[in-house]
């Protein structure tokens, strides 16, 4: 069927949740979609709470992650992916929220010239406390987004969450997520696709709902849990290599990893992004002085601003 969407949700311990982000699913105004839920080694009620929607709706399908498959967000996506027979992609997690225009507003956008359409807006929630935007016209900014715009997305000024993209499948005919990685795996997949030369359309609308909870895996890690923050530093390498074969890694890339390594307080991905031969000797002596130093950068640049407020009083 014509402008068939795909959606694949990764399903892990989620059975007090997931059953809202399904009924945001079956609640959109385009209604030629499948909805493929991939169990992850769910312990909990998630199979059962999928198969009372399937009893109901066979547009939903379950399948449980086989084991040529690895565990984690990945490797569930692509077991999904290889599943679709959609034209489109739509990836949403299982403890977030669709707006009910999602997918009509998105297909609409993406025309027969564009690869993709991102969600330029989105809103968080605590638990079950949201509300929708119930301005569903199409009267909203867009703009073009290319290859021009990597670096825009490489350092998040244009955040390519996983779920706040529909993408043509066509263009994952040759491209996978990363398996080794469960976290950033969506930023490292999202800027391998978007230097191959694809072009979309950014939309400026609120059309996402994404949870706020503790166990998610964003906020572990920005609690500092080292899996998370070992992904990140494995997805850097990873974007740094693709950047290097594409001949893109110049001095504004350069300094973006450094801030990372900086950021992550990872001497692993400072020494990895310094040894690359693009960079110069100077700067690299410059790159390795800031890293050294920052603590007390940071700390006289804190103390100035003070001293400033002290001032103006």
């Amino acid at each position: 069927m014509k402008d068939l969407i795909s959606i694949i949700i990764p399903a892990h311990n989620r059975g007090h949740l997931i059953a809202e982000t399904l009924r945001s699913i079956q609640e959109q105004t385009h209604k030629n979609w499948e909805c493929i839920i991939v169990d992850d080694d769910s312990k909990d009620t998630t199979a059962a709470v999928v198969l009372s929607f399937i009893q109901k709706d066979e547009r939903f399908r379950y399948i449980k992650r086989p084991h040529t498959y690895k565990k984690g967000p990945s490797g569930t996506r692509n077991c999904g992916i290889d599943m679709a027979q959609g034209d489109f992609i739509q990836f949403c997690d299982d403890d977030d929220i669709l707006h009910p225009a999602n997918m009509t507003i998105t297909l609409k956008s993406i025309t027969n010239k564009y690869d993709f359409c991102w969600v330029g807006q989105e809103s968080f929630y605590n638990d079950f406390h949201y509300q929708y935007d119930t301005d569903t016209c199409n009267d909203f900014e867009s703009f073009s987004i290319g290859i021009d715009q990597l670096y825009e997305m490489i350092s998040n000024e244009i955040p390519f969450g996983t779920c706040r993209v529909l993408w043509r499948k066509k263009i994952f005919n040759e491209v996978r997520f990363n398996e080794e990685l469960h976290y950033a795996e969506d930023w490292e997949i999202s800027q391998r696709l978007l230097s191959k030369g694809i072009k979309g359309v950014g939309i400026k609308k609120n059309l996402y709902y994404a949870r706020k909870h503790g166990k998610s895996n964003t906020v572990e890690f920005w609690s500092g849990d080292p899996k998370r923050r070992s992904s990140k530093i494995a997805a850097s390498k990873a974007i740094i290599d693709n950047l290097i074969v594409k001949g893109f890694f110049d001095k504004k890339f350069q300094r973006f990893f450094v801030q990372s390594a900086i950021f992550l307080k990872s001497r692993e991905l400072l020494d990895y992004t310094l040894k690359k031969p693009e960079i110069m000797r100077s700067d690299r002596i410059k790159f390795a002085n800031l890293y050294r130093y920052y603590p007390v950068i940071s700390y006289l640049m804190r103390r100035k601003k003070q001293f400033r407020k002290l001032f103006k009083k």
